[in-house]
């Protein structure tokens, strides 16, 4: 379940298909979230699920961007408008 609130009251909004913690919600306008990365029972998860705050049902999205580096973990990422930003990242297997 997906909660927004000010830290005194949550409002329960929705639920994500894929339980997880430790991720980043993102608002695109008023109705719409991204639930970015996170870690499930499974591990650490790679797949954007899109939240519609006006519909009960979750919408997966799963891509991948290429670089022109080693880079595989530890990266940055930065939304600005309808461009997003990847920067940074490690190419150790540790985390």
């Amino acid at each position: 379940m997906v909660y927004l609130g000010d830290g005194a009251r949550q409002t329960p909004v929705g639920r994500l298909l894929i339980p997880r913690f430790f991720h980043r919600l993102v608002a695109l306008g008023d109705d719409l979230l991204l639930a970015l990365g996170g870690e499930t029972k499974g591990g650490h998860t790679a797949l954007i699920e899109v939240l519609d705050l006006r519909s009960d049902r979750p919408l997966v999205q799963s891509w991948e961007a290429p670089l022109p580096t080693r880079a595989r973990n530890r990266q940055g990422m930065l939304l600005d408008g309808e461009s997003l930003w990847l920067f940074g990242g490690g190419a150790s297997g540790g985390w």
